[in-house]
């Protein structure tokens, strides 16, 4: 080739050459000036945007591959000062990153898809906070400037074109080295919260379905305060939904700064530390469900009131499988808790001190209605079961004003469901102190039901009724519970159903070392050694939830097999006021709660239908003080048995019983019988009963006092047809009273002194019998018991005086005036002592009184009355007709006829003849005898004294009475009328 071929190109070359030069140039210039321009212009444009300062360190731009990045990205506050003369910030960025890259691939863009190859996010951080008023920090950057315009009106979304809408999909996203700072300035007591994201990675995102192949991929990791969170996820854009399937790791996830998030408690601390395994899959339409274990350790929660934690555990631990929420029904594989510790306060406003929160803020004002609205659709229940549920070591303590009680708990259970028409299975284990509970056997929850076994061992109560505050501290001082009881309610012990709506308890209930005290022990405690309840059965119709209504509720039946009482005991006391002595049984007084609304009309009343097979109390002790009398009174009886056998409570019957008690001074008192409807018998029995206990009252009541004493009595009471008979005898053994008012009103009463009455009612062995007998029908007439043993003691009393005499004439007067007890005087012949012919029987029926009456004495009175000095007179007179020298003065034959007719008839009245006279000579006689001097006072006094005298002579010597039982009263002188005789007077023996 020539030179003038090659010349003309070289200029064209040249040209060609210094244009790709000058675009090149042009290229490189843009290149390292486009950054600097976008920086500036995105700074200023996401300042403007964002009302706050923004600061970009760099951009970094990859024409080629496509790709841009934003370094060193910072945007600050609005309300942050200006950074400092060196350049440093004054205060740290709200949001910040390292490096922020985004790659996309070209050739998808001619598919209308934006695929970004890879966005990376390096070192990220937020510095996030929830203000006072409870927004976040983060929302004023994106309110709109208050002189920016309003918002221009969103116009409506054309429809896509023919050739489809775009798709936007990330191949890859990483966020590495971020971290987040959340503080809480709503929340008093919050502290700053650090959290580190060391990863998150998220492949194959897209916004429209059908953009990848596979499902989206992701894996995220925070970490906080040594706890550490990974969850990898898919997730893919379905044609009518998403799909979404999350597993997540956790382990050690801090619980403290959560306390403050938790409303209404009042904690002052929280610790403990969550781990997690959970798989949440999530299907629109189809499937919504969550699995996996999640356990809470160590967890410790604080309250100010409480030194201890309130609540505490070592592990909790849930198995998840599933919780299934498109379903509504969670099945709890397995619930294990271990290391339980509660506090529980009976008398908290909250029985658990957990939740005694703040002090609740006054009420706001009641708002008006909201306007009525449609009813929403109520939303399906859940379901749930629980496949198995186990407590270890659990301790509950429960708060007193002294010692603190505590509880060990262990509970395991399988299968229960709130809807399972199989019952599940629940053993729970209680034990307070040496006492144990034991509840195992088949639970149903809805409706409720159980049938199982209940066990308690040596559980003692003084414990549990202080807790419970039934009785004031210190009533109960020991009490023992043991039980052994299978209980049907709703489910038999073998889990199959038993009858609807009604409990059944069948077992044995034993109380043992019972003793209630009250302020005094000494003046009340009652108690017990052993109280032994055989339960045959006892079934309540009617009770559960699910029971059929009824009109009428049925009856309540017991029944109860042999109880046993052993070795009871009691002290009552009575005060000098008449109140008997007890127990404070009701605890202090609650506030008066708000006035309740009036009640519904009450439901019928359930009646009870008892029966017991047998009742046997043995060594029981019953003491009795009495201080309404002085001295005080006191008894008891010990021992005190009982045995009845066949008790019914419908129609108050007792096939048979026997009540046995001893007194302190050896008495004994026996009551048997039996009691049915409407009839019955029962035979009371006393032996030798002390009398002396009982003198408080004789003394206090009377004028008497005892002295010595016992009492037998036996009383046969017969019921028939609403009428009672009854026949009481009563026995008085040695029997001494003293006091002399007494014997002034017996006296008044009876006609006879009292100690009289007491010789008289004594047989010879030294006792007094009575007979009572009453008679009451349905007329309910109210018995005068004074008036009947009244009548009863007149009628002995006079049985005594007149058995002995025999005939009642040998009693002076009659009816109820006094002196109609006490026989007749003994008559003698006039002016002489000795007894007149008459007197022989009723001195044998007076011997046989006093030898039939050891106790009782006489006291002898001799009467001289007008007839002895009428006799004294006439025979005065007859001596003087005898006498010489009389007859001479008599001058007239008549009067000589009369002489002789008046001295013939006194010498037959000095032989107890009548020597009756004619009304002349009567009259004569009268006028010689008036003639005469009258016996002298003297001289019938001591007629009638020789008239006792005579009486004791005769009654000793003849019969073989004891002198020391006769004595001598005064002689009584009735000159003007009367008859002549010995008063026989009944007294108590020397």
């Amino acid at each position: 080739m020539t030179d003038e071929s090659r010349g003309p190109r070289w200029p064209a070359l040249l040209r060609r050459r210094r244009r790709r030069i000058i675009a090149t140039v042009v290229v490189l210039v843009l290149r390292a000036a486009l950054p600097l321009v976008l920086r500036h212009v995105l700074a200023s444009q996401a300042t403007k945007a964002l009302h706050t300062r923004v600061d970009i360190g760099d951009v970094d731009l990859s024409l080629l591959r496509g790709g841009a990045a934003l370094k060193d990205v910072a945007v600050y506050a609005s309300t942050a000062p200006a950074a400092t003369e060196d350049g440093v910030p004054a205060e740290p960025p709200l949001i910040a990153w390292k490096r922020f890259a985004v790659g996309i691939r070209y050739l998808p863009l001619f598919r209308k898809a934006v695929r970004l190859r890879e966005v990376a996010l390096d070192g990220p951080h937020v510095a996030l906070d929830r203000l006072a008023d409870g927004s976040l920090n983060l929302q004023a950057l994106l309110h709109p400037s208050p002189s920016a315009p309003p918002p221009a009106t969103p116009q409506p979304t054309p429809p896509a074109t023919r050739g489809g809408s775009w798709t936007i999909g990330i191949d890859r996203f990483v966020l590495s080295g971020g971290g987040v700072r959340f503080r809480d300035l709503k929340i008093t007591g919050s502290e700053p919260l650090g959290l580190a994201i060391p990863a998150i990675e998220v492949a194959d995102v897209s916004f429209q379905p059908g953009v990848y192949g596979e499902p989206g991929r992701a894996h995220v990791e925070f970490r906080s305060e040594g706890g550490v969170v990974r969850a990898d996820a898919r997730v893919a854009l379905l044609e009518h939904g998403l799909m979404l399937e999350v597993d997540l790791k956790a382990r050690k996830l801090p619980l403290h700064r959560a306390r403050v998030y938790i409303p209404g408690v009042g904690w002052n601390d929280l610790r403990g530390e969550i781990d997690a395994a959970l798989a949440y899959r999530l299907r629109t339409d189809e499937r919504n469900d969550v699995r996996g274990l999640v356990r809470l350790r160590d967890l410790v929660v604080h309250t100010p009131a409480l030194e201890q934690p309130a609540l505490a555990w070592k592990r909790l631990a849930v198995w998840l499988e599933p919780l299934d929420v498109q379903a509504r029904r969670a099945t709890i594989g397995a619930v294990e808790l271990a290391g339980l510790s509660v506090v529980v306060d009976p008398k908290s406003r909250n029985v658990l001190p957990l939740l005694d929160g703040k002090a609740p803020d006054a009420p706001a004002e009641e708002a008006p209605p909201p306007p009525a609205t449609e009813t929403e659709p109520k939303s399906a229940p859940w379901h749930w079961l629980v496949r198995r549920l186990r407590l270890d070591d659990g301790h509950v303590q429960v708060l007193q004003p002294e010692n603190p009680l505590a509880v060990a708990a262990t509970l395991a259970a399988r299968d229960l469901a709130s809807d399972a028409t199989e019952p599940g299975h629940v053993d729970l284990g209680l034990g307070v102190g040496s006492g144990t509970l034991h509840l195992a056997g088949a639970l149903r929850v809805a409706p409720p039901a159980f049938g199982g076994t209940l066990a308690i061992e040596h559980l003692a109560l003084p414990e549990l009724v202080a807790v419970a505050a039934v009785v004031p501290p210190h009533v109960l001082e020991t009490a023992t519970l043991a039980a052994d009881l299978q209980v049907s309610a709703g489910l038999d012990p073998n889990g199959s159903a038993a009858e609807p709506g009604a409990a059944r308890v069948r077992g044995r209930i034993g109380l043992e070392s019972l003793r209630v005290v009250g302020t005094d022990p000494k003046a009340f405690a009652a108690g017990w050694k052993l109280l032994d309840v055989p339960i045959d059965d006892v079934l309540v119709p009617a009770v559960l939830p699910d029971a059929p209504p009824a009109p009428v509720p049925a009856p309540v039946t017991i029944a109860l097999g042999a109880v046993q009482l052993e070795e009871p005991y009691v002290q009552l006391t009575r005060t000098a006021d008449g109140r008997l002595v007890l127990p404070p049984l009701a605890p202090a007084a609650a506030p008066t709660p708000p006035a309740a609304p009036p009640p519904a009309a009450p439901a019928p009343a359930r009646t009870v239908a008892a029966t017991v097979g047998s009742f046997v109390l043995a060594r029981g002790w019953v003491g009795v003080i009495d201080r309404t009398v002085k001295p005080f009174f006191s008894t008891q009886l010990n021992p005190l048995d009982i045995d009845a056998h066949d008790i019914r409570s419908q129609g108050r019957t007792i096939g048979r019983f026997n009540v046995s008690a001893v007194s302190a001074q050896q008495g004994k008192l026996e009551v048997s019988g039996s009691l049915g409807t409407g009839d019955g018998a029962l035979q009371v029995k006393g032996t030798r009963l002390a009398l002396q206990p009982f003198n408080p009252y004789v003394t206090s009541f009377s004028s008497y006092s005892l002295a010595k004493g016992t009492l037998s009595v036996t009383s046969n009471v017969k019921l028939a047809g609403g009428r009672y008979d009854t026949n009481t005898y009563l026995a008085l053994h040695d029997l001494a009273l003293q006091g002399a008012a007494g014997d002034s009103l017996f006296l008044q009463q009876f006609g006879i002194p009292l100690t009289t009455a007491l010789a008289l009612l004594r047989d010879l062995n030294g006792d007094i019998k009575l007979g009572i007998p009453v008679t009451v029908d349905q007329s309910g007439t109210q018995i005068a018991l004074g008036t009947i043993v009244l009548g009863a003691l007149k009628s002995a009393l006079l049985g005594a005086i007149t058995s002995p005499l025999r005939l009642l004439g040998a009693v002076a007067g009659g009816g109820d005036q006094a002196g109609s007890l006490e026989p007749a005087p003994l008559p003698s012949l006039p002016g002489r002592p000795d007894f007149a012919p008459e007197a022989t029987e009723p001195l044998r029926q007076l011997v046989e009184l006093v030898a039939s009456r050891p106790g009782l004495g006489l006291e002898l009175t001799g009467q001289a009355s007008a007839a002895d000095a009428r006799w004294l007179r006439e025979q005065a007179l007859r001596a003087k007709l005898v006498a010489p020298g009389l007859v001479g003065r008599i001058a007239s034959l008549p009067e000589r006829a009369a002489r002789k007719r008046v001295l013939d008839a006194l010498t037959a009245r000095a032989a107890d003849q009548p020597g009756e006279l004619s009304a002349e000579d009567g009259k004569r006689l009268d006028e010689w005898v008036a003639a005469l001097r009258a016996p002298s006072p003297d001289e019938l006094t001591r007629l009638a004294r020789a008239r006792a005298d005579r009486a004791v002579a005769v009654l000793r010597d003849e019969h073989g009475i004891d002198a020391k039982r006769l004595t001598v009263r005064d002689p009584q002188v009735d000159a003007s009328g009367g008859k002549p005789g010995v008063r026989v007077g009944l007294g108590a023996a020397q």
